[in-house]
């Protein structure tokens, strides 16, 4: 553990030229493995090396306002290769699962990826809306049986079909007769819940504030709540970084489990978003966001255990289908006994 002073900052960090004191002196080689590595989040699987950005780091948070393509990119000169990365090793598992039991493959899990943040990059109006297509896309691959020919195939067949949750789709879709409404309700009780959840897989002897839910509700119908959609760009360029080399895709039990960690993920900035209007009294605007964006991600990357938000989203995985308002409604999958299941086995 590095010293800290009084008021929780670094000993070497020198806060009048906002700098490491080691970094300044020594060099990234000296650093501390973990300042080495932060704020990269690191996933490493068969494919290669992932990464994603904490954005309670002000420099990554800042990124997120910024107006240029949102793209996953191979080999960044920001990232050289010849660095030590450190992260979740998943190189010896097998792919990640679709569902309970059904493992995925690398071409449909690549797939999927791209897509989702195709979607996430295209939409200008609300990032509820983009992540209810991600859900609705995620539900019609749950469906997938092995008798259906190639996963790929299914994932492209569904792109492609006139009610495709794409990156500009319909307003109002239709999947197995149910209707699916992307105008998506604000549930706070549910957010209040995920919120809860997030912060209940905080170890014991770490340190984080909670705020009273009926004064967060109040600020975020005064203050958040209506200044939301300016800001769909950045918060679609958040969830597009929760997703992309999010350690749930192992961790977790399936697409699901992937999803709940997204929804998570907006349920806490939204509380945290409504804390920094209540503690300022005045309208959410950019400030105020990149704050929230910075205390979402210290208690999602750097507080909680990823294994007990793993353990919690995977429940997910076993409930019904999400219902009508910007979801698919249906029964729960059963196994299919001709798809292969090493993946109950796996590392």
């Amino acid at each position: 553990m590095l010293g800290q002073t009084d008021d929780g900052r670094c000993v070497f960090y020198e806060a009048d030229a906002r700098r490491c004191r080691i970094h300044r002196l020594k060099g990234h080689a000296s650093l501390p493995v973990a300042c080495q590595q932060f704020p990269r989040v690191c996933l490493i699987d068969a494919r290669g090396i992932h990464i994603t950005l904490s954005h309670y780091c002000p420099t990554a948070a800042g990124l997120l306002f910024e107006e240029t393509p949102l793209a996953i990119v191979c080999n960044p000169p920001g990232f050289p290769p010849d660095l030590a990365y450190e992260g979740l090793d998943a190189r010896d598992a097998f792919p990640p699962l679709l569902r309970p039991g059904v493992l995925m493959d690398w071409e449909t899990l690549d797939a999927f990826e791209a897509h989702a943040v195709r979607i996430l990059d295209a939409e200008t109006d609300s990032v509820d809306a983009a992540l209810a297509r991600i859900e609705a896309l995620t539900e019609r691959l749950r469906d997938w049986r092995a008798t259906d020919g190639p996963l790929l195939a299914t994932l492209e067949d569904a792109l492609t079909a006139p009610d495709a949750p794409g990156a500009h789709g319909a307003a109002i879709m239709r999947t197995s007769g149910t209707t699916i409404d992307f105008d998506v309700d604000v549930d706070f009780d549910q957010i209040l819940k995920l919120d809860a959840e997030v912060r209940g897989a905080v170890p014991a002897d770490g340190v984080i504030q909670n705020a009273a839910p009926r004064a967060v509700i109040e600020a975020h119908e005064r203050w958040v709540h209506p200044a939301w959609a300016t800001f769909t760009r950045p918060l679609c360029r958040f969830l597009a970084a929760k997703l992309f080399a999010n350690w749930c895709w192992y961790q977790g039990q399936g697409l699901r489990s992937l999803v709940r960690s997204l929804h998570a993920a907006l349920a806490v900035l939204r509380v945290e978003a409504a804390r920094q209007t209540l503690a300022q009294g005045r309208m959410l605007d950019q400030p105020l966001l990149r704050e929230a964006f910075q205390r979402t991600d210290l208690l999602l990357v750097h507080l909680c255990s990823q294994e007990a938000l793993a353990r919690g989203w995977a429940a997910a995985e076993m409930a019904p289908a999400p219902g009508p308002r910007g979801r698919a409604r249906g029964p729960a999958p059963s196994r299919d006994p001709s798809v292969h299941t090493e993946s109950e086995h796996r590392e």
